[in-house]
């Protein structure tokens, strides 16, 4: 860790299906605390591209035709 940081850890408990609170819980310490640091193990994740976008596009436009097709 970078600044002689020791690591530690938090926890976000909650009742059954209050996920998407915990979930935005953590997400606000995260932002509030600016502590997390980045892995350096792993590569970042490339934003997705236009190329991408019309490649889900065209599934999507593949499967509706098909579902037609069926009917």
């Amino acid at each position: 860790y970078q600044n002689n940081l020791s690591p530690y850890g938090i926890t976000f408990l909650g009742k059954a299906y209050t996920e998407s609170d915990l979930i935005g819980y953590a997400y606000d310490y995260e932002q509030a605390s600016q502590v997390r640091l980045a892995p350096t193990s792993t590569p970042a994740i490339p934003e997705p591209s236009l190329v991408g976008g019309l490649g889900g596009f065209c599934l999507l436009m593949l499967s509706l035709r098909f579902h037609q097709q069926q009917k």
